[in-house]
């Protein structure tokens, strides 16, 4: 494989979890291997020197056979490396978290309407810059009352022509994320900060992306049938490809790879120095759109508040290098070369 992309951060994580995917069986060696070695070839002849991000699209090409992964609303039986869950998704509800803009985006616009009415509740913008003064101030008015709505009527419906994920959507069952909420070890924690680190949301940080304004999370809790419909699986490196905390073993023991669920990386744990900073159960499903949902169906919101500190960042500690070696297990090079490459 090509020596200087493989030093690269990002692919570097991606090869050691494609390894481990097919120590664990959630993969075949020869499929893994055939992507691994069609994008190295394609980027050796296309992108000499190029970026890393080059060489992910050229995996996602090999994989998918276009850049962006399934389109929807094609809906593959197995996506690639992933590994097909056929137990009964028995947890109740699941829940994902998103910043406030996604959970604006989806709600249909007569549940904004009944919001409006019933609590005075709105979703206009005052400001006209992304993360001026003014738009922060509406945002903060807009999760106050929000976050007042009594909890029988925190539901939605999403906009007929609207859908979450790209494609997938990461999703735990939400009993894991109601524990981590009461975890002794977390007392005093902001909620955003608990749920962004036991689902190992790194890239979640106090500035909402592309604004200097608060980074305002929010719970979507729905009920796992919906999940049923969509189709679930265990994910692998491949769905994964810009998650920098994304580990698919916990160590050479670890027998994970057999589980239905994978296991979110811990940020709060891991920058505790813990051994085994393991986090909530994790799956995912492909897109998520109306169609799922049957008249009766619905999302409930949670805000969660504002995420107060960065995760990800501390140099020896649970920076990408510190990260990297967690899931490189002393692999080297050479040692990655011959595990996913022709």
């Amino acid at each position: 494989m090509c020596e200087e992309i493989l030093e690269s951060f990002l692919v570097r994580l991606m090869a050691c979890n494609a390894a481990d995917g097919t120590a664990c069986r959630m993969s075949g060696t020869s499929d893994m291997r055939e992507a691994f070695t069609r994008a190295c070839s394609d980027y050796r002849s296309l992108f000499p020197s190029g970026p890393e991000h080059e060489f992910v699209r050229l995996l996602r090409l090999a994989c998918f056979g276009n850049a962006d992964g399934p389109p929807a609303p094609a809906r593959p039986a197995v996506p690639p490396f992933a590994k097909p869950v056929h137990a009964t998704l028995d947890v109740g509800e699941i829940s994902t978290v998103v910043p406030l803009a996604t959970l604006l985006r989806l709600m249909f616009r007569d549940d904004k309407t009944r919001f409006e009415r019933d609590h005075g509740i709105r979703f206009t913008a005052t400001g006209s810059t992304v993360g001026s003064d003014a738009r922060i101030r509406s945002e903060m008015k807009l999760v106050d009352r929000l976050g007042r709505v009594p909890s029988a009527e925190r539901w939605f419906r999403i906009g007929p022509d609207e859908s979450h994920g790209r494609p997938y959507v990461w999703f735990t069952a939400r009993q894991d994320l109601e524990n981590a909420f009461v975890q002794p070890q977390r007392r005093g924690l902001p909620r955003a900060n608990i749920a962004r680190d036991v689902l190992g949301l790194a890239h979640h940080g106090p500035k909402a992306r592309g604004s200097d304004g608060p980074n305002h999370l929010v719970a979507l809790h729905f009920p796992a049938a919906i999940a049923a419909r969509a189709g679930y699986l265990r994910p692998s490196a491949v769905q994964a490809f810009d998650n920098r905390r994304f580990i698919l073993r916990f160590g050479d023991g670890d027998q994970r790879g057999d589980a239905d669920w994978g296991s979110a990386l811990d940020l709060h744990l891991f920058a505790s120095t813990a051994k085994a900073p393991i986090g909530s159960r994790e799956r995912i499903l492909v897109r998520l759109q109306r169609s799922l949902f049957q008249d009766d169906d619905a999302i409930q919101f949670e805000y969660l508040g504002a995420v107060s500190d960065l995760r990800g960042n501390i140099r020896n500690l649970d920076d990408d290098d510190s990260f990297l070696d967690l899931v490189r297990r002393g692999r080297d090079t050479d040692g990655l070369k011959m595990e996913i490459c022709r």
